[in-house]
């Protein structure tokens, strides 16, 4: 029988059209995913923006609807209830003194001292929290709040203060006032103010707050109805030599002030 070599497979190599073919299926790839990521982002970035007006609309409803703000109403009892102490109008001591050790049962709540800003002293540091379980009382925004500081922080998102839907920020709102400028603050007329951010660092870079700021504003943290806190308080959010936005930051140092007005 006769004898036959086996036939060896030759292999050979890519081709230099294969390989560029290869290269732009991997660039196409890359894009699409780097565009979906800047696409979600951008989403983001306008969630911020409704979630702010619709709390700043659900003030203006409450205020009308009540003659109080949230959190700072002196006769929120008379609506719903005491959580603890007399019932009376007026602070209560012992209702201050709630915390997540006794939160409060259903709508029951305590009243605020009445100067038309929200916690802005120790003593009244519960009217941050309070406006958000009397505004969801009230019917004005979606969800129930405790109304009481947390157990392990303060603020604790979707327990007392209500959750964002950009990554694990929650909203806060609190009185700040009138500044004549400091370390934290610009000189500005603030009022009651609302801020979205994570329990620590930042939420936005400072290209993103400008782009927030510029849409809806001036584009400048020192004034109008978004602004920016001050480089000591955000190194990596605003210039300390110059007050503008550092747009070629990277790192997450934002946390948007957003003026209610009122």
């Amino acid at each position: 029988m006769p004898w036959y070599p086996m036939k060896q497979t030759q292999r050979t190599a890519f081709t230099l059209i294969e390989m560029a073919i290869v290269l732009v299926i991997i660039g196409v790839l890359t894009g699409g995913v780097l565009a979906g990521k800047a696409l979600i982002r951008s989403a983001q970035l306008r969630d911020i923006v409704s979630e702010f007006q619709h709390y700043q609309r659900a003030l203006g409803s409450f205020r009308e609807k009540y003659y109080a703000l949230p959190g700072d109403m002196a006769n929120a009892v008379s609506f719903w209830g005491a959580a603890a102490g007399a019932s009376s109008d007026g602070l209560d001591l012992t209702c201050l003194a709630l915390d997540g050790s006794a939160p409060s049962a259903g709508t029951a709540t305590c009243n605020g001292d009445g100067n038309s800003l929200i916690g802005d002293s120790a003593l009244t540091a519960h009217e941050m929290l309070r406006a958000w379980q009397q505004l969801a009382n009230a019917k004005m925004i979606e969800g129930s709040y405790t109304g009481v500081p947390g157990l392990l922080n303060n603020q604790e998102v979707g327990e007392n203060v209500p959750a964002s839907r950009v990554g694990n920020a929650g909203w806060m709102l609190y009185g700040v006032g009138s500044f004549d400028g400091d370390t934290a603050f610009f000189p500005a007329d603030y009022g009651n103010i609302l801020n979205a951010g994570p329990l620590t660092g930042g939420l936005l870079t400072g290209a993103e707050s400008f782009n927030i700021d510029s849409k809806i504003d001036d584009g400048n943290p020192q004034s109008g109805v978004v602004m920016g806190y001050r480089n000591a308080v955000q190194p990596d959010c605003v210039n300390a030599d110059d007050d503008a936005y550092q747009l070629d930051n990277d790192v997450l140092g934002c946390i948007p002030i957003f003026i209610t007005g009122f």
